[in-house]
């Protein structure tokens, strides 16, 4: 029994002893439970993430401050909620159900609480929670996203600023690696050279192909310096594209190198100038155009310095300046370089290209097309042949002149475009200023040329003419003092021999006096200049009917054959002025029995008149020194008839009054023949 007893007891203890033991154990495990529950609490509230913990249907059974911070709702308010049921967000909703039966999620989205007005940007990880290897519910760690949502919008609006700013600016960008061999460029780079802007990797060759052939040596050796030099390069050059068209570029270039001083990368930054180059190159075209305008060049050298300045803007192989004086009414083309056509004679206003530009008093493009629908319309006529392009650029003068400044292409229909008209509509206002000045320059300098040349001619004239005034009057004094004396004593055969030579006197020196006063009258312009339409065959018959008595004393016949039906456009008392002294010539220097033929014929819009006399004619010494007025030269008659130096003067100041043209043909011992030209008068005016 006692020992049994004391069994029993040792057994009591012993089970005592192991369950205080199991209490202390239960009591150690329930400390640490509270501390890791506690630490866990402590995690969990302080935790810089959202933290959110839902059951296996999705109902939220836990939340830390911060989440519920982040979101915008009460604590108590989320575990009301079911995130798979009560939710808007389907995206959220999709990715809480993968995480519900694989076992993750994820979300990086705007997220707006359905009890909330607040909008956040979050980034969650999902994770499932295991017991027993089953999924009973998941976590849900939360990223408040603003602070780097609110960067990369940044990051995106510089990028976008920085793309509209090189758009804007024209500037685009490249860089290589030569290490990974790589090649970047900005879209900009790739629009700077019309290329397709979403395809970054074209080929290096496709962009040294469009570098203007006469650059590409320059751009690679201005780069193959900068990697030796290991300096910086800034390069302009030109793009030269398919379609003719040119832009002016300038690269400013640089590259990193490794500590042994080899470059591990190049980069460089490219900018369209072709505006400011263009700008630039019109500025110094307007310089040189103004400083040739102020040089001592001739206006054909000017015509000419402008070709070559306009030729640097752009090609302009095929180029001519036609000028239209109100005055004259006459067309000219003072400068005409053209692989095709000849120079145009002037003329008056037709119906050719030039013409329709002055009309329109505009800038025209005209194609080949167009050519011949204005013809077809009427509007033109042919004039050389068809160009593919045809730019006329209206001059404005503020003279009595007008022109056009023509350039055209025969093979090229797109050789020129509105940009070329823009240009040379800018530079012809310089060019308007340059000829305006030139030509009145030239002006001046040609009226004091003839100015001083004529008042040389005319003091020399009059001294002429004062002596051949002079020794007539001598004459008449004679005689007359030896009437007066002697004329008792004189025979009556002597007193009429003196009276013949007296009236003879009489006459020459009234002659004399009539030209002098008529061609004066010219000179000062006080002689009424009336053109008008002139019947050459009712004129020749006036005049000659005049002049028959003192042809028929030397038994010359004046014949003449005129279709009346043949006028001319001139002052037709001038004309007659003219036709009659030339008459008087021709009876005055052909022998008795002689003839006298006038003659007209029709060449273009012109008449020429001619009269032909077969009389004693003239040295070619002679010739040269009819109708200027500071050459002196009197021939007596056949008869011994005087004549003056001014009827021929006088003749050649009428015709070139009235448009025309003066001059003769003579032979000595044969005769002569005196022409003036006049322009043609219309059958139907």
């Amino acid at each position: 029994m006692e020992a049994s007893d004391n069994f029993k007891t040792e057994k009591k203890d012993t089970n005592l002893y192991k369950f205080n033991c199991e209490l202390s154990k239960r009591s150690s495990m329930t400390r640490s439970s509270v501390e890791s529950e506690e630490i866990y609490k402590t995690i969990f509230q302080n935790s810089p993430l959202g933290i959110i913990y839902f059951d296996k249907s999705g109902q939220v059974q836990d939340c830390n401050d911060k989440f519920s911070a982040i979101i915008g709702v009460s604590r108590d308010d989320l575990l009301t909620i079911n995130l798979i049921n009560d939710l808007d967000d389907k995206e959220i909703i999709k990715q809480i159900k993968q995480t519900l039966k694989s076992g993750s999620g994820y979300y990086n989205d705007y997220y707006h609480p359905v009890r909330s007005n607040k909008v956040t940007p979050i980034i969650v990880h999902f994770n499932a929670i295991y017991l027993e290897k089953k999924i009973i519910g998941g976590v849900g760690l939360v990223e408040d996203n603003t602070t780097r949502k609110e960067a990369q919008t940044k990051i995106k609006e510089s990028e976008h600023y920085l793309k509209e700013a090189q758009k804007f600016s024209h500037i685009g960008h490249w860089k290589r690696d030569f290490i990974s061999n790589e090649l970047t460029r900005s879209k900009e780079l790739l629009r700077i050279y019309n290329l397709d802007c979403e395809n970054p990797d074209v080929p290096k060759e496709v962009f040294y192909n469009i570098i203007h052939p006469d650059d590409v040596d320059n751009v690679l050796e201005a780069f193959a310096n900068s990697i030796k030099n290991k300096n910086e390069y800034n390069i302009t050059f030109r793009l030269l594209f398919k379609d003719g068209s040119i832009k002016y570029i300038n690269e400013k270039g640089r590259s990193e190198y490794d500590v042994e001083g080899n470059p591990i990368s190049s980069m460089g930054i490219i900018q369209d100038v072709t505006e400011r180059k263009r700008k630039d190159i019109l500025q110094a075209a307007l310089y040189k155009i103004s400083i040739e305008a102020s040089s001592d060049k001739s206006l054909e050298k000017l015509y000419e310095s402008i070709h070559v300045i306009i030729k640097e803007l752009m090609p302009a192989d095929n180029f001519y300046i036609a000028l239209y004086d109100e005055e004259t009414e006459l067309l000219s083309f003072p400068y005409h370089v053209d692989e095709v056509d000849e120079t145009p004679e002037p003329h008056q206003l037709g119906n050719g290209l030039s013409e329709y530009a002055l009309s329109q008093k505009k800038s025209l493009i005209i194609t080949e097309e167009i050519d011949k629908r204005l013809q077809s319309e009427g509007k033109v006529g042919l004039s050389g042949e068809y160009a593919k392009l045809w730019i006329g650029i209206y001059l404005n003068f503020e003279s009595t002149m007008k022109g056009v400044l023509v350039i055209q292409d025969y093979n090229n229909e797109k050789a020129y475009g509105t940009e070329e008209v823009e240009i040379l509509d800018f530079v012809s206002k310089q060019v308007v200023r340059a000829i305006d000045k030139k030509y009145a320059d030239e002006k001046i300098r040609k009226s004091e040329k003839e100015l001083k040349k004529s008042n040389a001619n005319k003091d020399k004239f009059f001294s002429i003419i004062s002596h051949d005034l002079k020794s007539p009057f001598q004459g008449i004094m004679g005689m007359s003092d030896l009437l007066n004396e002697s004329m008792d004593e004189l025979t009556s055969e002597e007193k009429t021999e003196f009276h013949g030579l007296l009236n003879e006197s009489i006459k020459n020196v009234y002659s004399l006096i009539e030209q002098l006063l008529e061609w004066s009258r010219v000179q000062t312009g006080k002689l009424e200049f009336k053109p008008g339409k002139i019947n050459l065959k009712n004129l020749f018959l006036k005049v000659t009917s005049l002049a028959l008595l003192t042809a028929q004393k030397k038994k010359i016949p004046i014949s003449h054959n005129v279709d009346e039906n043949i006028f001319a456009f001139a002052d037709s008392m001038m004309i007659e002025t003219v036709l009659r002294n030339l008459i008087a010539n021709a009876i005055k220097f052909t022998t008795e029995n002689g003839n006298i033929q006038l003659s007209v014929s029709l060449v273009e819009d012109k008449v020429i008149i001619k009269v032909k006399d077969s009389g004693i004619g003239m040295t070619e010494t002679v010739r040269q020194k009819l109708f200027k007025i500071e050459e002196h030269h009197t021939s007596l008659g056949t008869e011994g008839e005087k004549g003056t130096c001014l009827g021929l003067v006088l003749c050649n100041d009428l015709i070139e009054k009235n448009n025309g043209e003066i001059w003769v043909e003579s032979e000595f011992r044969i005769g002569s023949s005196f022409f003036f030209k006049l322009p043609i008068g219309n059958i139907n005016e």
